[in-house]
């Protein structure tokens, strides 16, 4: 889902008018951890990219449809010659605390012991029934990257391809 509407986001996107101020740099102001918000900003807004109305809306409406968030606000502020700054306020739904991972699945790995990178990566906090919003998405990154070289220390082309593929890991496609 989520990469269907990135993809039409970014279909938006691209049929931009070229007098849109580009995006200097994303704020977001949250109590909380920003890390979904950043990642869903990253690809709908990305910093040197002019800004449209379409990829504001497709922002926000990503955002919501996550559930996480009831409303999401976005202000710009003009910094200089063409450029913006945007700010992202997000209001929290009631229930991002009672969302709780109920699935680790590793796809495109497959030359990788799955089961064997799930137990891993529970004895490092991140399990099924974990508050989704417990870790920011490095330290997920980093669990998944130290889960793999640790199966596969023995192994290097194994763990390079690994690290290779975990570069491009989105965390949040089932949301």
């Amino acid at each position: 889902m989520f990469r269907g509407m990135l993809s039409l986001c970014l279909l938006f996107t691209t049929i931009q008018d070229p007098t849109s101020p580009a995006v200097r740099r994303v704020f977001v102001t949250t109590p909380y951890n920003a890390s979904i918000i950043f990642e869903y900003a990253n690809a709908a807004i990305p910093e040197g990219q002019p800004l449209t109305p379409e990829a504001v809306d497709c922002l926000s409406s990503q955002l919501t449809a996550t559930g996480l968030f009831s409303n999401v606000q976005v202000i710009t502020r003009p910094v200089e010659q063409g450029k913006v700054d945007v700010d992202i306020l997000p209001t929290w739904s009631d229930l991002k605390e009672s969302l709780l991972i109920k699935e680790i699945v590793l796809e495109g790995f497959t030359n990788l012991d799955q089961r064997l990178l799930a137990e891993k990566l529970g004895q490092r906090g991140l399990k099924v029934g974990t508050p989704l919003l417990r870790y920011p998405l490095p330290a997920i990154r980093q669990m998944l990257l130290g889960s793999i070289r640790e199966v596969y220390e023995s192994d290097s082309k194994k763990m390079y391809d690994a690290e290779e593929k975990l570069s491009d890991v989105s965390l949040w496609e089932g949301l």
